[in-house]
């Protein structure tokens, strides 16, 4: 899951349902948390967005403390969160942003870090916090920005661009809008049409089998949002079954 914006959730209902994932996907799932950036987020759930900080750090403290199995009290409330997950400590879980107080809060927790853009020294703040307390580090993903971050799998690309180039131009466009004057990370694009978006490369891309198995021996990993941009599942199934079918065997 990338990301889990943690501050607008109750995480004493999320505990129960990331133990019972954990638990049916057999310690398989992964979580990136995040403090989001959108202030239209944070009205619709009634979260005040100048305490995301200090609410991410509160609901991280309550994971932790539920995934022991044990009574404690969190806000007022008795909680006993049951089962434990199958994961010792909880599942595993990153902390995504681009800057120092989020990759030294991820060091506070033992989190690994992926960041979408930022500055060059943060894996370096972050291994100078670790150190400081006493932990060892975990996973710093800084992926450079011309990672494809959104991929699918074609026989015919040509083809495939045609039926999912318009929705991965939404999602391109949305980010930005979001994003606004932020760095660029590895997520964004400044294209302006679904043709400039493929001959960019990145970070949208649509492979052939043999090219989507060529990816993954040079980079070690294949980032598929299957349903990126509102893709209708009917389109989105192809690809995958391409993945299931033609590349996995291939680089297993």
């Amino acid at each position: 899951m990338a990301a889990l914006l943690l501050p607008l959730h109750d995480p004493i209902d999320l505990a129960e349902q990331m133990a019972v994932l954990d638990l049916t996907s057999k310690g398989r799932v992964s979580y990136v948390c995040g403090v989001g950036y959108r202030p239209e987020e944070y009205a619709m759930f009634g979260r005040d967005m100048r305490e995301r900080g200090r609410r991410m750090e509160t609901c991280l403290q309550a994971l932790q403390r539920a995934w022991s199995g044990e009574p404690f009290e969190f806000e007022g409330r008795p909680v006993r969160v049951t089962p434990r997950p199958l994961t010792d400590g909880g599942p595993t879980m990153l902390m995504g942003g681009g800057s120092r107080v989020a990759v030294r809060r991820a060091a506070r927790f033992g989190m690994g870090v992926l960041t979408q853009g930022g500055e060059a020294s943060l894996e370096s703040v972050y291994q100078a916090e670790c150190e400081k307390l006493g932990i060892t580090p975990g996973a710093f993903i800084h992926p450079p920005t011309d990672t494809v971050t959104c991929a699918f799998v074609a026989e015919d690309p040509n083809v495939a661009w045609q039926e999912i180039g318009p929705y991965v131009m939404h999602d391109a466009r949305m980010y930005a809008s979001w994003m606004g004057h932020r760095p660029g990370g590895a997520n964004l694009t400044t294209a302006g049409t679904v043709a400039e978006l493929r001959a960019q490369g990145y970070p949208y891309k649509i492979f052939t089998p043999e090219e989507a198995v060529r990816h993954i021996r040079t980079t070690g990993i294949f980032l598929a949002q299957p349903l990126c941009g509102g893709l209708p599942p009917e389109i989105a199934w192809k690809s995958l079954e391409l993945l299931r079918s033609r590349v996995l065997p291939a680089v297993s």
